[in-house]
């Protein structure tokens, strides 16, 4: 058995980047640590922390009717195990812990005991985005306005937007390897719809980068598992679109 402490978390991509700052903090405190990722999102994961050697990436299944947040118990075990992992010293966060309160992102540090400014603070992806070579750039038809939203599970933005002159992440513009490659565009946009997810936090971890000018807007209707008037902290003041 190695001595590599595993975490059992939630795996969507958006909450791997929202506690991107934390796994630096706990690999800092607890030594090198082995993340989780869904095969999907594997590239990803590891561009973000290409910098960290001591943090490992160990990939799981993902299966329909599974959350994307998380894949069972029997899951985690099987691969943890298969990897050799100090599993006596796992560590766990979100609804493997007992304490998860309504903003799940606060508890992933509040469970560790790290302040949550390091989200940003600690936060290895505006980096890892600086330096990954395969980048989006804007065509001429484009407006510079970009729009992440998931037609798959029925997550549409349809207020405030014309898509037929915008770029579509995952749609006109297709995933190029990592998240990462969408970071130009981010940067360089005039107008952000997003909605809970992924691209939101994203966003908000290369938040020093962005246009001032950037109109960012979150669309609570199109995906919104919460009370109405809830407001995440945030470095970027988001219209939130009921």
């Amino acid at each position: 058995m190695n001595q590599i402490r595993p975490i059992r978390t939630h795996i969507g991509l958006g909450d791997t980047i929202i506690q991107a700052g934390l796994f630096v903090e706990l690999y800092k405190r607890e030594g090198p640590i082995a993340i989780p990722a869904y095969y999907k999102y594997a590239h990803s994961v590891r561009s973000i922390f290409k910098n960290y050697p001591q943090i490992e990436v160990y990939t799981l299944p993902h299966e329909n009717g599974w959350d994307f947040g998380s894949p069972p118990d029997t899951i985690y075990d099987e691969y943890q195990s298969k990897a050799g992992y100090d599993t006596k010293n796992e560590i766990r966060l979100g609804v493997y812990h007992s304490d998860i309160g309504e903003d799940f992102t606060k508890s992933f540090y509040r469970q560790s005991d790290v302040d949550y400014s390091k989200r940003w603070d600690s936060d290895p992806t505006p980096i890892a985005a600086t330096l990954y070579d395969i980048q989006w750039e804007w065509i001429n038809r484009i407006n510079r306005h970009l729009i992440h939203d998931d037609l798959e599970r029925g997550y549409k933005i349809t207020k405030m937007v014309n898509r037929n002159i915008c770029a579509t992440a995952g749609g006109n513009y297709p995933m190029a390897g990592s998240i990462l490659s969408y970071s130009n565009l981010i940067k360089t946009a005039r107008k952000i719809c997003v909605i809970d997810s992924c691209f939101f936090h994203l966003v908000e971890s290369l938040y020093e980068y962005l246009d001032p000018e950037c109109d960012l807007q979150l669309h609570q209707y199109a995906r919104w598992p919460r009370r109405m008037d809830f407001r995440f902290e945030s470095k970027l003041n988001w219209n939130y679109i009921k």
